[in-house]
Protein backbone atom coordinates (compact mmCIF):
# COMPACT_ATOMS: atom_id res chain seq x y z
CA UNK A 1 0.00 0.00 0.00
CA UNK A 2 2.86 2.37 0.88
CA UNK A 3 4.45 1.59 -2.51
CA UNK A 4 1.20 2.41 -4.31
CA UNK A 5 0.96 5.80 -2.54
CA UNK A 6 4.57 6.59 -3.46
CA UNK A 7 3.88 5.54 -7.06
CA UNK A 8 0.81 7.85 -7.26
CA UNK A 9 2.80 10.66 -5.69
CA UNK A 10 5.49 10.34 -8.39
CA UNK A 11 2.89 10.19 -11.14
CA UNK A 12 1.27 13.42 -9.87
CA UNK A 13 4.69 15.12 -9.68
CA UNK A 14 5.60 13.90 -13.17
CA UNK A 15 2.30 15.08 -14.67
CA UNK A 16 2.64 18.43 -12.93
CA UNK A 17 6.13 18.95 -14.33
CA UNK A 18 5.00 18.00 -17.83
CA UNK A 19 2.21 20.54 -17.59
CA UNK A 20 4.67 23.30 -16.66
CA UNK A 21 6.93 22.48 -19.60
CA UNK A 22 4.10 22.69 -22.15
CA UNK A 23 3.10 26.18 -21.02
CA UNK A 24 6.30 27.92 -22.07
CA UNK A 25 6.35 26.87 -25.73
CA UNK A 26 2.64 27.78 -26.01
CA UNK A 27 3.39 31.28 -24.69
CA UNK A 28 6.21 31.66 -27.22
CA UNK A 29 3.91 30.42 -29.97
CA UNK A 30 1.20 32.91 -28.90
CA UNK A 31 3.69 35.79 -29.06
CA UNK A 32 4.21 35.02 -32.74
CA UNK A 33 0.54 34.34 -33.51
CA UNK A 34 -0.49 37.99 -33.24
CA UNK A 35 2.15 38.92 -35.83
CA UNK A 36 0.84 36.26 -38.19
CA UNK A 37 -2.72 37.40 -37.54
CA UNK A 38 -1.72 41.01 -38.26
CA UNK A 39 0.00 39.93 -41.49
CA UNK A 40 -3.20 38.12 -42.48
CA UNK A 41 -5.51 41.03 -41.62
CA UNK A 42 -3.55 44.02 -43.00
CA UNK A 43 -3.95 43.10 -46.69
CA UNK A 44 -7.73 42.96 -46.14
CA UNK A 45 -7.89 46.40 -44.53
CA UNK A 46 -8.26 49.53 -46.60
CA UNK A 47 -9.09 53.20 -46.61
CA UNK A 48 -11.09 54.19 -43.50
CA UNK A 49 -10.26 51.07 -41.51
CA UNK A 50 -8.44 51.56 -38.21
CA UNK A 51 -5.58 49.85 -36.38
CA UNK A 52 -5.27 50.61 -32.67
CA UNK A 53 -2.24 49.74 -30.58
CA UNK A 54 -3.54 50.10 -27.06
CA UNK A 55 -2.42 49.93 -23.44
CA UNK A 56 -3.42 47.12 -21.13
CA UNK A 57 -6.44 48.93 -19.61
CA UNK A 58 -8.06 49.73 -22.94
CA UNK A 59 -11.65 48.45 -22.71
CA UNK A 60 -13.16 45.73 -24.83
CA UNK A 61 -15.40 47.48 -27.34
CA UNK A 62 -18.78 46.04 -28.21
CA UNK A 63 -19.11 45.90 -31.97
CA UNK A 64 -19.00 43.12 -34.50
CA UNK A 65 -16.65 45.29 -36.60
CA UNK A 66 -14.00 45.43 -33.87
CA UNK A 67 -11.42 42.66 -33.63
CA UNK A 68 -9.19 42.54 -30.54
CA UNK A 69 -5.89 40.67 -30.60
CA UNK A 70 -3.95 40.11 -27.38
CA UNK A 71 -0.25 40.58 -28.13
CA UNK A 72 1.22 39.96 -24.66
CA UNK A 73 4.02 42.38 -25.60
CA UNK A 74 4.97 45.98 -24.76
CA UNK A 75 3.16 48.65 -26.78
CA UNK A 76 6.33 49.98 -28.43
CA UNK A 77 7.29 46.49 -29.67
CA UNK A 78 3.82 46.11 -31.14
CA UNK A 79 3.99 49.56 -32.75
CA UNK A 80 7.36 48.70 -34.31
CA UNK A 81 5.91 45.52 -35.83
CA UNK A 82 2.79 47.32 -37.08
CA UNK A 83 4.94 50.03 -38.67
CA UNK A 84 7.14 47.43 -40.38
CA UNK A 85 4.12 45.55 -41.72
CA UNK A 86 2.35 48.74 -42.83
CA UNK A 87 5.49 50.00 -44.57
CA UNK A 88 5.50 46.82 -46.66
CA UNK A 89 1.89 47.25 -47.78
CA UNK A 90 1.26 48.74 -51.23
CA UNK A 91 -2.28 49.92 -50.57
CA UNK A 92 -2.54 51.66 -47.17
CA UNK A 93 -0.62 54.02 -44.91
CA UNK A 94 -1.54 55.38 -41.48
CA UNK A 95 -2.81 58.72 -40.30
CA UNK A 96 -1.48 58.75 -36.73
CA UNK A 97 -3.31 59.90 -33.63
CA UNK A 98 -2.29 59.91 -29.97
CA UNK A 99 -4.00 61.09 -26.82
CA UNK A 100 -3.51 64.78 -26.10
CA UNK A 101 -3.07 63.81 -22.45
CA UNK A 102 0.17 61.99 -23.33
CA UNK A 103 1.75 65.33 -24.28
CA UNK A 104 1.39 66.53 -20.68
CA UNK A 105 1.98 63.23 -18.88
CA UNK A 106 5.35 62.97 -17.09
CA UNK A 107 7.29 60.68 -14.75
CA UNK A 108 5.91 62.51 -11.71
CA UNK A 109 2.37 61.50 -12.65
CA UNK A 110 3.22 58.15 -14.23
CA UNK A 111 6.73 56.72 -13.73
CA UNK A 112 8.27 55.62 -17.02
CA UNK A 113 6.16 57.91 -19.20
CA UNK A 114 9.08 60.20 -20.17
CA UNK A 115 11.16 57.26 -21.40
CA UNK A 116 8.10 55.82 -23.14
CA UNK A 117 7.55 59.06 -25.08
CA UNK A 118 11.23 59.33 -25.97
CA UNK A 119 11.19 55.80 -27.42
CA UNK A 120 7.78 56.35 -29.05
CA UNK A 121 9.10 59.29 -31.06
CA UNK A 122 11.95 57.18 -32.46
CA UNK A 123 9.35 55.00 -34.20
CA UNK A 124 7.30 57.89 -35.59
CA UNK A 125 8.39 61.47 -34.80
CA UNK A 126 6.16 63.53 -32.51
CA UNK A 127 5.09 65.80 -35.39
CA UNK A 128 3.72 62.76 -37.29
CA UNK A 129 0.86 62.47 -34.77
CA UNK A 130 -2.31 64.48 -34.41
CA UNK A 131 -3.12 64.79 -30.71
CA UNK A 132 -6.77 64.43 -29.71
CA UNK A 133 -8.51 64.18 -26.34
CA UNK A 134 -8.85 60.59 -25.18
CA UNK A 135 -12.63 60.85 -24.92
CA UNK A 136 -12.79 61.99 -28.56
CA UNK A 137 -11.07 58.78 -29.66
CA UNK A 138 -14.14 56.82 -28.57
CA UNK A 139 -16.42 59.06 -30.62
CA UNK A 140 -14.25 58.39 -33.69
CA UNK A 141 -14.25 54.64 -32.96
CA UNK A 142 -18.01 54.56 -32.44
CA UNK A 143 -18.58 56.33 -35.73
CA UNK A 144 -16.02 54.26 -37.66
CA UNK A 145 -17.14 50.91 -36.27
CA UNK A 146 -20.63 51.34 -37.69
CA UNK A 147 -19.25 50.84 -41.21
CA UNK A 148 -15.59 49.91 -41.04
CA UNK A 149 -13.41 47.33 -39.34
CA UNK A 150 -11.23 48.29 -36.40
CA UNK A 151 -8.31 46.06 -35.53
CA UNK A 152 -7.21 46.45 -31.90
CA UNK A 153 -3.81 45.16 -30.80
CA UNK A 154 -3.83 45.07 -27.02
CA UNK A 155 -0.42 45.39 -25.33
CA UNK A 156 0.96 44.82 -21.85
CA UNK A 157 1.93 48.50 -21.36
CA UNK A 158 0.56 50.14 -18.23
CA UNK A 159 1.27 53.80 -18.98
CA UNK A 160 -1.96 55.82 -19.20
CA UNK A 161 -2.87 57.52 -22.47
CA UNK A 162 -0.15 55.64 -24.34
CA UNK A 163 -2.39 54.12 -27.01
CA UNK A 164 -1.73 54.89 -30.66
CA UNK A 165 -4.56 55.10 -33.18
CA UNK A 166 -4.10 54.66 -36.92
CA UNK A 167 -6.72 55.59 -39.44
CA UNK A 168 -5.74 53.94 -42.69
CA UNK A 169 -5.75 55.86 -45.91
CA UNK A 170 -4.92 54.94 -49.47
CA UNK A 171 -1.18 54.82 -50.09
CA UNK A 172 -1.39 55.31 -53.85
CA UNK A 173 -3.99 58.12 -53.87
CA UNK A 174 -4.13 61.36 -51.91
CA UNK A 175 -6.45 64.26 -51.18
CA UNK A 176 -4.82 66.52 -53.77
CA UNK A 177 -5.36 63.93 -56.52
CA UNK A 178 -8.93 63.39 -55.35
CA UNK A 179 -9.65 67.14 -55.50
CA UNK A 180 -8.15 67.39 -59.00
CA UNK A 181 -10.28 64.47 -60.15
CA UNK A 182 -13.44 66.07 -58.74
CA UNK A 183 -12.64 69.38 -60.47
CA UNK A 184 -12.11 67.58 -63.77
CA UNK A 185 -15.44 65.80 -63.34
CA UNK A 186 -17.23 69.10 -62.73
CA UNK A 187 -15.57 70.75 -65.72
CA UNK A 188 -16.69 67.91 -68.04
CA UNK A 189 -20.37 68.47 -67.25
Amino acid sequence: MKGLIQYLFYVVILLGSCKQHTKEPKANKDKQNWKVELATELPKLGHRNWVLIVDKAFPELASENIQIIETNEPLLSVLNEVKAQLDSQSHVKPILYKDLELDVLNDELSPGSNKFKEELYTIYPNNAYSSILHQDVFSKMDSASNLFKILVLKSETTIPYSSIFMELECKYWNETSENQLREMMISKK
